[in-house]
């Protein structure tokens, strides 16, 4: 038994035979197992926590066959951040993200600290993203800006850098932790003044919130998503947007085996907005997905 390390860099080396060969992997934790046999293309997409696996070693075995014990939550986030890469090519994605734009260093010290010490840093969008968060805000001029799930604060920070003078932003953060890191982040930005962070439940944040938003960025529980959408339609302005981002799940909402309440959510979700007459929606392969909605007519 080797011990299982608990950097991501050291993860990152630990796999990188089974990456290299892209060969199944078996990840077992408790009585949950999963085949993993895509998505390990890259060792820089290879990002684990130490709280995936300092509670577990993994066992020795044949390439096509690893097994992996550890916490639960911490599987859960690798194979995320595993899959994140299917729906666009390897090759592609890193083809597109060395077009576009560089990260400015306050957004690179965020993302290092993200990886270095939360436990998914998988959740946080990149630097294609984060650009394309930018020049949205900047293209549509939005001056109210609503987003639900700050996370470590980079997507707040992003949109920020493309505020008209006098637009600001609330971010909605359930987790104290998530809110502290990303208040001292925007605290050491140039945006201080135009971030407003708010800890607590989003809907009841957004009860309290009387709108109207510009723009309004949806990345929180998935399960959460319908409830967010409701209750921000009613708070957009006439030529708001509304963004979602992991609308395609990495491809599990067209897996039928997968029943997850997360990928039950989400197909709900998208099922909704594409039918619903009060607006007009578009799904985007964007990373992980991103859907645009505004109001209809």
């Amino acid at each position: 038994m080797v011990p299982l390390p608990g950097r991501e860099t050291d993860a990152a080396q630990t796999f990188g035979s089974a990456i290299a060969s892209q060969n199944p992997i078996k990840v077992v934790a408790g009585a949950m197992a999963y085949e993993v046999d895509r998505g390990w293309t890259r060792a820089g997409r290879a990002h684990t926590c130490e709280g995936a696996f300092r509670h577990g070693e993994r066992v020795g075995s044949p390439p096509s066959s690893r097994e992996v014990f550890g916490c639960e939550f911490g599987l859960r986030r690798l194979l995320y951040d595993a899959y994140m890469t299917d729906i666009v090519d390897p090759a592609i994605e890193a083809y597109a993200e060395a077009h576009t734009t560089a990260p400015p260093d306050l957004l690179e010290a965020v993302a290092s600290e993200t990886r270095a010490t939360l436990n998914a840093p998988g959740m946080m969008v990149g630097r294609i993203e984060g650009r394309f968060l930018e020049l949205l805000v900047f293209g549509t001029g939005a001056v109210s800006i609503l987003e639900i799930g700050t996370f470590s604060g980079y997507s707040a920070l992003a949109m920020a850098a493309g505020l008209v003078p006098g637009g600001s932003i609330v971010t909605c953060e359930i987790d104290p932790v998530h809110a502290g890191i990303a208040r001292r982040h925007i605290a050491a930005s140039p945006y201080a003044d135009r971030i407003e962070v708010m800890v607590g439940p989003a809907l009841d944040t957004l009860a309290s919130l009387p709108g109207p938003f510009d723009l309004v960025f949806i990345d929180a529980d998935k399960s959460g998503y319908l409830a967010y959408f409701e209750a921000v339609l009613a708070k957009l302005s006439p030529r708001g947007l509304i963004v979602a981002d992991n609308t395609l799940w990495s491809g599990r909402i067209l897996d039928p085996t997968d029943t997850s309440a997360d990928t039950l959510a989400l197909r709900a979700f998208n099922d909704k907005v594409a039918t619903d007459p009060r607006v007009v929606a578009v799904q985007t392969t964007v990373r992980d997905g991103v859907t645009m909605i505004r109001r209809a007519g």
